[in-house]
């Protein structure tokens, strides 16, 4: 522990090591190296030395730094396993499948997680392999059909169609959106996009102001001490807690989401000299 508080991770590695052949399979020397293993990102130990609680998280950080290709393979699809909620999880499986070749598998992976629980993680990792903005169009519609009336199927479609230059299809999208009851800040600042693009001023005010008072966008937020995350993490920066940064509401600390939510939107700063915006 001393060793570990002054981050001289050899001599820690060492003494753990000794630890465990003086006292084989004693738990103490157990959870030492497993906090060790994590603080130093030695994800295989860590998932060795972790229960089925955090299987998913850290199964995702060890294909991450995997060996090689077949490695890398066998722990992204622990992970998927243990948690196919977890977009972290899809995200690497789909991504390793593709890289043996197993193109089919990953978008039938990609197209069960959507029908699941759509996320933007999800969407990203499926569309970046289709070039042009045809190409893209037609995978999001393809993507969609997996889940046509989630808001986050709204929004994918709508940055599709935007990116391809339909602008009146992305307005269609979005009011879809809104229509299904979903007021995110992240739908007003799409529609603000779609406005610049059409070079639409008004329109862009009020996609401003709209996007003003809107819901905060859901975060990466360690569930166990509220740290809000730019991405997601297998194990929380702040409290050292493994597998509990999760996408979620915010909670009713406000000021912890204004940082992610002003890197992510710079326009909203522009939106305070609308008038009529305190």
């Amino acid at each position: 522990r001393q060793a570990i508080a002054q981050e001289n991770w050899t001599e820690a590695d060492s003494v753990a090591r000794r630890a465990e052949a003086a006292y084989p399979g004693a738990e103490w020397v157990r959870d030492e190296r497993r906090t060790l293993a994590l603080r130093t990102g030695q994800w295989e130990d860590a998932l060795r030395l972790s229960g089925p609680e955090t299987r998913a998280a850290l199964a995702v950080a060890a294909a991450g730094t995997a060996p090689n290709a077949e490695a890398g393979l066998r722990l992204a699809k622990q992970a998927y396993q243990a948690d196919p909620a977890l977009a972290p999880a899809v995200v690497a499986y789909a991504a390793r499948l593709r890289e043996m070749g197993k193109s089919r598998q990953a978008d039938d992976v990609i197209s069960r997680a959507w029908a699941a629980q759509p996320h933007p993680s999800i969407a990203a990792e499926y569309l970046r392999h289709h070039t042009g903005t045809r190409n893209r169009m037609q995978a999001a519609t393809r993507l969609a059909n997996a889940n046509p009336a989630h808001a986050e199927t709204r929004l994918m479609q709508a940055q599709a169609a935007l990116d391809a230059g339909q602008l009146d299809d992305a307005r269609k999208f979005i009011e879809a959106a809104h229509a299904s009851g979903f007021n995110q800040r992240r739908l007003w600042m799409l529609a603000a996009d779609v406005a610049e693009a059409a070079h639409d001023p008004a329109a862009g005010q009020d996609a401003l102001r709209h996007a003003t008072f809107a819901a905060p966008d859901p975060v990466w937020r360690c569930g166990a001490c509220g740290t809000v995350h730019a991405d997601w993490r297998p194990v929380c920066e702040a409290c050292t807690t493994p597998g509990k940064v999760a996408w979620m509401e915010p909670d009713e600390h406000g000021a912890l989401l204004l940082p992610p939510v002003q890197r992510q939107f710079p326009r909203l700063a522009a939106a305070q000299d609308v008038e009529g915006i305190a």
